[in-house]
């Protein structure tokens, strides 16, 4: 009994993949909101315990601390793109839901399937950004500690012992 063959590129293939094309940003997208989310309430909690020390500012240096600054507005700034990008993503699912609800070849079905394909590559600019302002907090947070640790290491302050 012959079978048909699967060509690939037919409709159901381009289901498929779209389903994982789907999975894969949406996984993208979580992950960039949870890392951006956990340095900012990690960094929050940091600087938090930080300034109920008086002097810390004297201690560490004005360098340290403007780097501890800059590196929680670039990691706010990651949360709020990683949850612009989670909006324009819907903005794109929903263009590309109303292009299929109107006849093919339609001027409506063209015209939000351009919605649906504009808002989908909003999302990969906006996700650029997001992983760009995580990149620039992180290092902000690295230079600032690495001031620290040299001003400790100039001053001779002993660490605690347990």
């Amino acid at each position: 009994m012959p079978t048909s063959e699967v060509i690939r590129g037919d409709e159901s293939d381009r289901r498929e993949v779209r389903t994982i094309f789907t999975n894969t940003g949406h996984g993208a997208l979580n992950a960039l909101l949870i890392v951006s989310g956990g340095a900012t309430v990690a960094f929050l909690t940091f600087l938090g315990n930080a300034v109920q020390q008086v002097d810390l500012v004297s201690r560490i240096g004005e360098a340290a601390t403007k780097n501890f600054a800059t590196a929680l507005g670039y990691f706010f700034s990651s949360v709020l793109y990683s949850v612009l990008a989670w909006g324009t993503t819907y903005a794109s699912h929903a263009g590309h839901h109303y292009s299929a609800s109107f006849k093919k070849g339609s001027k409506k079905s063209r015209a939000y399937y351009w919605v649906g394909l504009l808002f989908m590559w909003a999302t990969v600019v906006v996700c650029v950004l997001c992983f760009s302002y995580l990149f620039r907090g992180g290092y902000s947070a690295i230079a600032g500690f690495r001031l620290v640790a040299d001003e400790l290491t100039r001053s001779g302050v002993k660490a605690v012992p347990r």
